[in-house]
């Protein structure tokens, strides 16, 4: 989706991967252009296999500034302040931090049905569950 009206008005419209990907070039183009590669910082988080693909994207950018955050810089670090926000407190989707001896307290049930809105848990963390695993 590509933002269309002025930020917070909510219009938006759907584009193909080419026409994002363009996109994204240009103004990284432009910003290169206008304040140079240096300009630019490229962070990887938890990792996974990214790691080299963004070493690759920086050389090929021209930018020398690559950093490797710590585990969960990037992603859990913001999911709990994102949850705490909401909630109050950060937890799990099962919520099985709440016992004493987590899952192995014999209290704990695995969720029959879990909603989860707007995360593609298994393209982009699939370390988020832990019980639950993927039985979702």
């Amino acid at each position: 989706m590509k933002r269309i009206g002025a930020r917070g008005e909510g219009k938006w419209q759907p584009i193909s991967w080419d026409e994002a990907f363009d996109l994204i070039e240009t103004k990284m183009k432009a910003i290169r252009a206008a304040h140079g590669p240096e300009s630019v910082v490229f962070n990887a988080g938890t990792g996974r296999d990214i790691y080299p693909w963004i070493c690759m994207l920086a050389y090929a950018f021209g930018s020398p500034n690559v950093m490797f955050g710590l585990s969960g810089q990037a992603c859990y670090g913001p999911r709990v302040a994102a949850v705490d926000t909401v909630q109050g407190d950060y937890s799990v989707f099962d919520a099985g931090q709440w016992f004493p001896d987590r899952y192995d307290d014999p209290r704990f049930k695995v969720p029959e049905c879990m909603i989860i809105w707007g995360y593609n848990i298994h393209a982009t963390c699939p370390d988020n569950l832990f019980a639950t695993g993927s039985s979702i």
